[in-house]
Order: structure tokens, then C-alpha cells, then sequence
């Protein structure tokens, strides 16, 4: 074999076994877990429940930043329905029940191929057969980056009804798959398109295997205010960079997120790694030009933890500034004085 040949069965190997290790992902030693199934007239409810959302991308080229420019190689070769329907039965015998969300890219949903057609029609059969969630994901999770905002919403629009009529019976999607979206185009698919969820950074935990959409709604019934307040810790699994002795403590809500970071097996005190409020000015970059675009979204204000500025050093909590202590306060009247 050629070497391109050889590193396109590696990685149909690589992915073949990825779907059939899903099932072991998936499964506990006790059984096999089942998926809360959510018909018409059921509403799961949020409190009290975890939820998992599997995402799965089919594309064309690892990043597809516009309707006629990509960039990396034509992954055409190994896409094809036989390892799509090899990694949905694996899901479905891992966790009978459960419903993922499969989105699309601009260049999959429309290549005429046979194989990209074939993967079109089995993921149709997927919604009707298990629930399936079928979406777009524009730009390849960077769609700001090299998009003005006038020509996203125009790619959301036709890519959406693209959707609708690959699946038919008159599907819409629930959610969008899209990495970082501007605020006007958030704004157009809940105004014009009525889907009001959008994929961002997910953190997640298994339990029920629901689709993306069917979370997002979930989460805005139950907090149809925006008051949202939610915490959660987690400790280093010493697996790759994770350190085992480090945990970290997250706190978020509509004003603000703190993180705090301590070595628990030294029992040493708390750090503020990250402190992100909401309630100061920000603004998103401008429409991407040939000579300027950037794929940095990122919030960051008053301590961020990927320590890019000199201002990012981590601080025992009661020493940060009156201020934020105030802030802090007003949400967790007991944190400070820890």
C-alpha cells in the first residue's frame, strides 16, 4: 500500500473501533443502562437528573471555513454509511434508547457522492428510528472567524431547510451545533428559526442519553429566567495532564464564574484561577476581513485561567480586590469567609 492508503485504513480502523468500544463506554458491570425516552407529552425534569449529549459531526474537510474554502484534505474516503451505521448500532447497544444529535457541515449536506448521500439517508432513518436529532454545524465550529454575519445567517437559513428536507414530515431542528456563534446570529435562530439552543462549551456526565436540543430545551423551561446557579467539583484523574492531587471548585451563575483551585492532598487553601463577570462591557470581534480574522471568543475580564496576561496569576480568594469580594458575597454569603 501507498502511504495514503495505509493512513486511510488506519484511521477506518481507528474509527471503526471507536464505534464498538461505544458500547463498553456506555454499558456499567451491573448492565446495561436505557435512556429516559422522551415522547410527545413527557417532560424530563432537570433537578435531580444528569444528562449526557453525544454530539457526532459527518464533514467533508476538517474545517470548512465558507461555502466555497476549506481547509485539510477531502475526508471523503472514510465517511461512509457502513461505519456510520456501525457507530449507531454500537450507541444503541450500549445504551438502548438513547438519542444522539448528528450535525452536518455545509460541504456534507450537499456533496453529491454516493457515500455522503447514503450517510444522508441512514441518518434520516436514525430520527425515525431511534429519535436522532439531525442538525448543521456551520463553518466547522469557527464560523466568525472567516464569515461576516449577514452571510451566517443566510448559511443557517439554507442549511436548516437543507436539513428539513433530508429528513422530511416536516423535521426542524432543535438545536444548532456551532462551537462559537456571534450574538446576532443567536439572536436570528431564535427570532427567525425558532431553535433556541446552541452548542457552546459543554461539560457533561453520564446518566440519560438525550439529544442536544432536547437538553437545551429542558434546561430553559426549568430556568425560563436566566436564574440559573449551578456548582460542581471535580478532582484530577492523574490520566494524560490531569493531576490527581488538584480539584477544582466551579461556581456559575448570570453574574458572574469563579473557579477555585487547591491541592487537596496537601490540604493546601483555595486559589482564584478564574473569575469571569458578566455584568462588565464586552464586545465580539468585527466581521472577519482577508487581512484580519481570529478565533479568539473568549470572554476574559478579571482573571481567566489560561493565564495568558500577567494578570492571571492565581490568588488566595480573600485577597481579591473589595469589589469583587462584594460581588462573590452577594451570591455566596458563606465562600468568602471560608
Amino acid at each position: 500500500m501507498d502511504r495514503q492508503t495505509e493512513t486511510a485504513c488506519n484511521r477506518r480502523e481507528f474509527i471503526a473501533a471507536t464505534a464498538l468500544s461505544a458500547a463498553t463506554c456506555l454499558s456499567t458491570q451491573g448492565g446495561t443502562l436505557t435512556a429516559a425516552l422522551l415522547t410527545d407529552g413527557q417532560t424530563p425534569v432537570l433537578v435531580g437528573n444528569r444528562f449526557l449529549t453525544f454530539n457526532t459531526v459527518v464533514r467533508v474537510n476538517q474545517i470548512e471555513v465558507s461555502r466555497d474554502r476549506v481547509d485539510g484534505s477531502d475526508e471523503g474516503n472514510i465517511h461512509t454509511p457502513e461505519l456510520a451505521q456501525l457507530f449507531r448500532q454500537s450507541v444503541q447497544r450500549g445504551w438502548p434508547g438513547g438519542k444522539i444529535t448528528w450535525a452536518f457541515s455545509w460541504q456534507a449536506l450537499q456533496d453529491p457522492r454516493p457515500n455522503y448521500k447514503a450517510i444522508r439517508d441512514l441518518v434520516a432513518e436514525c430520527h425515525s428510528r431511534y429519535g436522532d436529532e439531525v442538525t448543521f454545524i456551520p463553518g466547522g465550529y469557527f464560523q466568525p472567524m472567516y464569515n461576516a454575519r449577514q452571510q451566517t445567517r443566510q448559511d443557517l437559513h439554507e442549511a436548516l431547510q437543507r436539513v428539513s428536507d433530508i429528513v422530511g414530515g416536516g423535521y426542524r431542528p432543535r438545536s444548532v451545533l456551532a462551537g462559537f456563534l456571534d450574538a446576532a446570529s443567536l439572536k436570528f435562530l431564535a427570532e427567525k428559526e425558532d431553535i433556541h439552543v446552541c452548542q457552546g462549551n459543554i461539560w457533561s456526565q453520564y446518566s440519560k442519553l438525550i439529544t442536544q436540543g432536547e437538553f437545551g430545551e429542558v434546561w430553559r423551561r426549568h430556568y425560563h429566567d436566566n436564574s440559573w446557579d449551578y456548582r460542581f467539583e471535580e478532582r484530577g484523574s492523574g490520566i494524560g495532564g490531569s493531576d490527581t492531587n488538584l480539584e477544582v471548585r466551579w461556581f456559575m451563575n448570570r453574574d458572574f464564574r469563579l473557579a477555585l483551585l487547591r491541592d487537596w492532598k496537601a490540604n493546601k487553601r483555595e486559589t482564584v484561577i478564574d473569575f469571569t463577570r458578566y455584568d462588565l462591557t464586552a464586545k465580539e470581534p468585527s466581521d472577519p476581513s482577508p487581512a484580519h480574522n481570529s478565533r479568539n471568543w473568549s470572554l476574559i475580564n478579571r482573571l481567566n485561567m489560561k493565564r495568558t496576561r500577567p494578570q492571571d496569576t492565581p490568588v488566595p480568594l480573600a485577597r481579591s480586590a473589595k469589589e469583587e469580594l462584594d460581588t462573590i458575597t452577594r451570591r455566596y454569603p458563606t465562600l468568602v469567609s471560608k
